[in-house]
């Protein structure tokens, strides 16, 4: 086989094995829609301004119209509203976010936790740095405070420890 006729082969395979995953294409407006990796139809009609890369099935998008920014899953359905300031990729099922001063966190489902804090981190070993009144703690992934708010610093959770 050829180069060609190989890099064809692969292709086929990948969008075959990808279907129904949903890609950003931009817009000849300068908007970002999804299409659908498989045909590259058109998978939704939201036009959005900010798309970021899939992580753990879930996309940050954002709109002009607020500047604020909300989580889409690969079905392109929305799984928050256009609210928050910022917000970060899912890490180990959650996503952090910002709302106002608050740092928080997102589930898969679009639930808050903990969305309360002065600052917070990601997680890393089922644990998250967060800080509330100039004071640090850890939070694990329900909410919970495992580590009490006392510390003025820490680390991040490495090998079971901070």
């Amino acid at each position: 086989m050829n180069k060609p006729s190989i890099f064809f082969l692969f292709s086929f395979i990948y969008f075959q094995t990808t279907a129904q995953t949903l890609i950003p294409y931009l817009k000849l407006n300068g908007k970002i829609i999804f299409v659908d990796s498989a045909t590259m139809k058109p998978a939704t009609e939201k036009e959005y301004t900010g798309v970021y890369p899939f992580s753990e099935g879930f996309s940050r998008v954002q709109l002009t119209s607020n500047g604020k920014y909300a989580y889409v899953d690969k079905t392109g359905k929305e799984i928050t509203e256009f609210k928050y300031d910022f917000g970060y990729p899912f890490i180990e099922g959650l996503a952090q976010v910002a709302l106002g001063d608050l740092d928080g966190f997102i589930d898969k489902t679009g639930k808050e936790i903990g969305l309360k804090y002065e600052n917070a981190g990601l997680f890393n070993e089922g644990m998250a740095k967060v800080v509330l009144n100039k004071k640090c703690g850890f939070i694990d992934k329900t909410g919970k405070e495992v580590i009490p708010l006392q510390y003025d610093d820490a680390g991040y959770f490495r090998e079971g420890r901070a």
